[in-house]
């Protein structure tokens, strides 16, 4: 072969690899940019009444399902103990559940019946002992419970913004108060 014979076949053969490349890409950014429904075809063939994600082991570590028409989300730990929850009631209200290493519920974070927000700390028998909340107008409050899951100790600040402190009895009657002084 002579060398210009060479030189010809490498040009076109340069040539007609940037000019498949071309037509390839051109293809390829056509279909990238053309609205493809995928989206829609993944999440029609996703809509499972529950899904299970499990690790390497087979186990199950999280679940998702429906109740009572209302979603809940399950976690649980390497020792398939459920430790967290998180579920919408059937007023729409959002609640966070995490349980302790004995599967008992210890903590609850959620909204009263008013739509306010709130927080429960439990003890490892799952007795309340710890709430934070805010009022219907927005006044927080800590209240510390007794064993038995009634306020002895409440610390808050009225709607006013007046704070307070409160010891109260087994029946839960005021029996000491701070409260600021009064100006003069």
């Amino acid at each position: 072969m002579k060398i210009g014979q060479v030189l010809l076949i490498v040009v076109l053969g340069v040539a007609s690899g940037a000019a498949g490349g071309y037509f390839v890409q051109q293809k390829l950014n056509a279909e990238i940019s053309a609205p493809v429904p995928v989206a829609e075809k993944f999440i029609q063939s996703t809509k499972l009444p529950e899904w299970q994600l499990v690790d390497g082991a087979g186990e199950v570590r999280a679940h998702m399902r429906m109740s009572g028409g209302d979603p809940v989300l399950v976690l649980y730990d390497r020792n398939s103990t459920m430790r967290a929850a998180l579920s919408i009631d059937s007023k729409g209200e959002p609640a966070l559940f995490i349980q302790g290493n004995e599967g008992v519920t210890q903590g609850v974070f959620g909204m009263n019946m008013n739509g306010q927000p709130i927080l429960k700390l439990a003890d490892k028998a799952g007795e309340p002992r710890i709430g934070f909340r805010l009022s219907d107008e927005g006044a927080p409050s800590l209240e510390l419970l007794d064993a038995g899951g009634q306020p002895r100790t409440v610390l808050n600040v009225d709607p006013t913004g007046m704070p307070g402190i409160y010891l109260l009895d087994e029946a839960g009657e005021v029996v000491w108060s701070a409260l600021p002084m009064e100006k003069e």
